[in-house]
């Protein structure tokens, strides 16, 4: 599996993760492995993504939410390439709150596409958002709906709870994402305020950004790897 190890805390924490919403002064200590972003989205592994949609196509008809139409997932597949390369202009542009923003819906991206992928999973952690009583189409969920599911479903996994402090030994990757929505969130002026009060989004919050996407794309490629291998290991070997 990809290494949590990628992502260590140097001698300040995240503080908190209290509410979903934490004090981030400190984020930036999260240390940086070397990574060539630049690949990106582009790398063999992402294009390997998700190819079991077509293989399992059929459980998703049977799911309460509504999922994605064929138009709608070839959309979302263009999107999270297109949120990859702008990002990658505001880290040339150095604007690095603009850049932060588009790794938070390349990541969005990502999770509605896997959601798409592995409904029925998605079905069983009974967190599919609701709205009076109704599930509501994945399209409407929000990417904190996503990583609920996302961590329940063991897509992402996760050791800590929002609204608890911050451990980075126990720290997982879908404890990251989390980090990576919050960060995202900082377009909501009054969420800026709150949580970044007088205080920059500088270089090394995009970096990390690029490192946290990166590291979940890679454990969703793994998770669908497996699940490829598992599906292929029960039809047995092909005719001769």
């Amino acid at each position: 599996m990809p290494d949590h190890g990628r992502l260590t805390s140097t001698d300040r924490d995240c503080e908190r993760l209290a509410s979903g919403r934490p004090k981030l002064n400190n984020v930036c200590a999260i240390s940086l492995r070397a990574v060539d972003h630049n690949a990106g989205f582009a790398g063999s592994r992402y294009l390997r993504f998700f190819l079991l949609q077509d293989t399992f196509a059929g459980s998703a008809q049977a799911m309460s939410f509504t999922t994605l139409s064929d138009d709608e997932e070839r959309e979302l597949h263009r999107l999270s390439s297109v949120y990859w390369k702008q990002a990658l202009r505001c880290e040339d542009a150095k604007a690095f709150l603009a850049g932060c923003v588009l790794l938070g819906s390349a990541l969005e991206t990502l999770l509605i596409l896997m959601a798409n992928c592995y409904p029925e999973e998605a079905e069983r952690t009974g967190l599919v958002p609701t709205r009076k009583g109704v599930e509501q189409p994945l399209l409407e969920w929000d990417l904190a709906d996503l990583l609920k599911v996302a961590k329940a479903a063991n897509w992402l996994p996760s050791a800590l709870t929002l609204g608890g402090d911050w451990d980075r030994r126990k720290a997982k990757v879908g404890d990251y994402a989390e980090v990576v929505r919050m960060v995202r969130n900082f377009v909501h002026p009054a969420r800026y305020v709150e949580d970044h009060y007088r205080s920059r989004v500088t270089a090394k919050y995009l970096r990390r950004q690029f490192e946290i996407v990166l590291l979940c794309r890679d454990w969703l490629a793994e998770r669908n790897d497996k699940a490829l291998r598992e599906h292929m290991r029960e039809e047995g070997p092909a005719d001769p």
